[in-house]
């Protein structure tokens, strides 16, 4: 499977950063599937690279900031044997979009 996580330290608050990735999975046409006070999952649709991307972002407050994990898996998960790149594509425009640092953590 081709899951692409990335954790990292935020100086914005939690809300800050899951309303980021609700606006961006409005203008991307991305269905949020479930959400709470610390996470919000959405899905991408289908394209000719793709059956559709499962996209998570969770906040945990600490002391020391922020800390972010994003999560992208296809949803065909192992059935998706070759990656056409749209999960990395995803997850460096989700990073983009909370300010992140653009290194991944596969």
């Amino acid at each position: 499977m081709h899951t692409h996580t990335t954790s990292f330290v935020s100086s914005l608050s939690p809300e800050e950063i899951l309303d980021r990735f609700r606006q961006l999975s409005a203008d991307r046409g991305w269905t949020l599937t479930s959400e709470d006070r610390t996470r919000v999952h959405a899905q991408s649709g289908l394209s000719l690279k793709s059956a559709g991307e499962d996209i998570e972002v969770s906040v945990d407050p600490k002391a020391d900031g922020i800390h972010v994990r994003l999560v992208v898996t296809p949803r065909l998960g192992a059935l998706q044997l070759i990656d056409w790149g749209e999960g990395s594509t995803f997850e460096r425009e989700v990073l983009k979009s909370l300010g992140a640092p653009l290194v991944s953590n596969d």
